[in-house]
């Protein structure tokens, strides 16, 4: 499994380069290339919305004034919508003629990209794409009145609910809801295991983050089979 780390620090860089007509051969026009594309953007998405989650109050004080808690379920409903994209473009690649063939040649030649990369990032979206859509569902996208609902039932009528007006020296205003947090967390959670708010928040981050490596895998391996070898390189560099 590729490693993902918030703290990841590049000491060399090796660059890859080519044309887009030839790194993704849009003539004749093909769904496996489209897919490869998609899952290019979306990888990218979910990277930064997943670090959006996961960075620490101190990175990223400007985002912390509704508290972190908010922030983190903000970056996972944005992360759970880009992970429901990717794992359709997963399939639309899978089910396409090129990755049939790909596959076939990777699994007969027992290619160890295939099999330490593709195969494990399959076998999760596969496994885990239920419940992430199912939470999807609830909070990936709008706070639709269904969602709503669902929270009211959820959260207690003793709860505390708490409004922030603040203004700055030169007067200007902001209003801040941090009761919001408890309308999100509540929904999000409804389809983790049983715990307090804090527990299943760390249940959420540890099923996206391991999602975003999973993804990795997957776009490691497309990119290792087909993206690389139409481009020219490595060319290296020793600082960064």
């Amino acid at each position: 499994m590729a490693d993902y780390n918030i703290d990841f620090q590049a000491v060399e860089r090796a660059t890859f380069r080519g044309s887009f007509g030839a790194v993704f051969r849009t003539v004749p026009d093909s769904a496996f290339e489209r897919g490869l594309a998609r899952l290019c953007v979306l990888y990218e998405d979910i990277r930064i919305e997943i670090l959006g989650a996961s960075l620490p109050s101190s990175a990223v004080v400007a985002l912390e004034a509704s508290g972190s808690h908010y922030r983190h379920l903000y970056f996972m409903r944005r992360a759970l919508l880009s992970l429901r994209e990717f794992d359709s473009a997963i399939e639309q690649i899978r089910y396409s003629t090129e990755f049939q063939n790909l596959e076939a040649q990777a699994r007969s030649e027992s290619d160890a990209y295939y099999l330490r990369l593709w195969v494990p990032a399959w076998e999760f979206f596969r496994a885990q794409g239920t419940l992430l859509n199912r939470i999807r569902g609830d909070v990936g996208g709008h706070f639709g009145d269904d969602v709503a609902r669902r929270a009211f039932a959820a959260i207690p009528n003793n709860v505390p609910v708490e409004v922030r007006i603040e203004r700055d020296s030169g007067q200007q205003q902001r209003v801040l809801l941090p009761f919001a947090t408890d309308l999100v967390a509540r929904a999000a959670f409804a389809h983790l295991p049983p715990g307090n708010d804090s527990d299943r928040l760390n249940a959420m981050t540890d099923l996206l983050v391991g999602a975003l490596r999973y993804a990795m895998d997957a776009v490691h391996f497309v990119l290792e089979a087909v993206l690389l070898p139409r481009m020219s390189g490595p060319n290296f560099e020793d600082q960064v």
